[in-house]
């Protein structure tokens, strides 16, 4: 399962984070999707990742199963 941690684009525009879901969908991939404006998404993509601070942290980042992509254009090169 595909899990996108990205900007809700209800509070804030991620031209990234709308693609990713976008793609996912135009190729028929189930994700989830959770948002980092929710103080408990983004400590579990922190979590996710080793870090412990999200200073600097671009959106969106990409998990498949559990592994660490990376960002928008990660994933595309990842499912092609």
């Amino acid at each position: 399962m595909v899990e996108i941690f990205g900007f809700d684009e209800r509070i804030k525009k991620c031209r990234s984070c709308i693609n990713a879901k976008r793609f996912c969908k135009v190729k028929n991939i189930d994700y989830t999707f959770h948002s980092v404006n929710d103080d408990d998404n983004l400590k579990l993509l922190m979590s996710k990742m080793g870090l412990e601070e999200s200073r600097g942290l671009t959106m969106p980042q990409i998990f498949d199963d559990g592994k660490h992509i990376g960002g928008f254009t990660d994933f595309k090169k990842y499912k092609k």
